[in-house]
């Protein structure tokens, strides 16, 4: 389970962030379960063993990288 904070929602689907190298993130989608006390479940969690996932400021960080994206 990750904090919810650790994921957002965009255009339908649900992402975190992993760190792929310092200062730089990858947007992998995942499947949620449940939620509770503020965690939620990653029904998907196999492909994130061993990665560095973003557990606070990921909305922050799409918005970011939205931004980035449309300059």
């Amino acid at each position: 389970a990750l904090p919810e904070e650790s994921v957002v929602s965009f255009e339908g689907k649900e992402y975190i962030y992993i760190e792929i190298a310092k200062q730089k993130y990858k947007m992998v989608e995942v499947q949620i379960g449940e939620k509770q006390n503020n965690f939620v479940q990653i029904l998907n969690a196999d492909q994130l063993k061993d990665k560095k996932i973003v557990s606070k400021g990921a909305y922050t960080l799409l918005m970011k990288m939205k931004n980035t994206e449309e300059e």
